[in-house]
């Protein structure tokens, strides 16, 4: 599991740390070692987020920083919102907590064959709010093509809007883990009750969507 720090970074660019409850914008996702296994996963996912943004996805902010010496992924909070107040929280849930799925074991924001979580499931509750449904059908379709193995239930999230509309989030966490050895072909999903990532084709995604 990749470490993850919550901080605040002030408009002058200083970094602070959430004390009492503060509400932080950044979320900081150090880099491992160089020369460790998947040590430029942080590039990657930089470069897949903005790959996602030049195609027209909705998607979080992130740059690749050096902190003395230490390179992280900086990435911003789709769920903050910068008022004349100071941060607001907008709020959210991920589609684990949408579908009522208790994470206390972590394994069961993977799919990994079960009926719940589902694609199916996560676009009827769309469906159901009126919320477009293809932003989600977009999503999959690049986590496929770029071979993001890890879009499970809590990588995926809605944001409930002020006036009571409901909206899938942006995209975060896009990142290529089939391309390290450690990571394996599973998908977290399963596309047309297929799982294996690198034997998914163009024709289940159509069946996905059609479902």
């Amino acid at each position: 599991m990749q470490p993850k720090i919550a901080l605040h970074r002030t408009v002058d660019g200083r970094w602070m740390e959430c004390l009492d409850g503060a509400a932080s914008t950044r979320i900081i996702k150090p880099g491992r070692p160089q020369g460790s296994l998947a040590a430029d996963l942080i590039d990657n996912e930089a470069y897949c987020l903005g790959q996602a943004r030049e195609l027209g996805l909705r998607t979080v902010s992130a740059e690749v920083e050096d902190f003395d010496g230490r390179r992280a992924l900086v990435v911003g909070r789709y769920d903050r919102e910068i008022t004349s107040d100071g941060v607001v929280r907008v709020r959210q849930e991920d589609c684990a907590q949408m579908l009522g799925l208790s994470t206390d074991d972590p394994l069961r924001k993977f799919q990994y064959g079960r009926l719940t979580p589902s694609l199916r499931q996560i676009a009827q509750v769309l469906d159901r709010e009126y919320a477009p449904r293809q932003p989600l059908l977009v999503l999959t379709v690049f986590n496929i093509a770029v071979g993001n193995t890890d879009a499970y239930a809590k990588n995926l999230s809605v944001l409930h809007l002020e006036n009571g509309d409901l909206e899938l989030a942006p995209a975060y966490d896009l990142s290529p883990h089939r391309h390290y050895a450690s990571s394996g072909s599973r998908s977290a999903m399963d596309v047309n009750g297929g799982h294996d990532i690198d034997a998914l084709t163009a024709a289940d995604l159509v069946a996905e969507a059609m479902s």
